[in-house]
């Protein structure tokens, strides 16, 4: 959500109101302002808490940007393991 946020850390915890409140915002302003809701009417919250429905976002949010060619990696050029797997996170 930092790097979604223009690199700007989100201070309040994402279960928190604030927290929640800047991280939606950022999930419909990319995605539609109904973004949340959809999903929301189709899955509870014993099912998926809405958090986990904000991050999910943010995964998709990740994804477009690869599929782009616009994504970064962490560290760049990453590491590798064991089997020669790159350790980095993208964005």
């Amino acid at each position: 959500f930092r790097a979604w946020n223009d690199g700007v850390a989100i201070t309040p915890g994402k279960k928190t109101r604030d927290g929640f409140a800047v991280r939606r915002a950022l999930v419909e302003r990319h995605f539609g302002g109904d973004a949340f809701t959809r999903v929301r009417a189709q899955w509870t919250k014993s099912r998926v808490a809405d958090d986990d429905v904000l991050d999910a976002y943010a995964a998709l949010w990740s994804a477009e940007r690869i599929a782009r060619g616009a994504a970064i990696s962490l560290p760049d050029p990453p590491l590798r393991d064991a089997f020669g797997l790159p350790m980095r996170i993208v964005y």
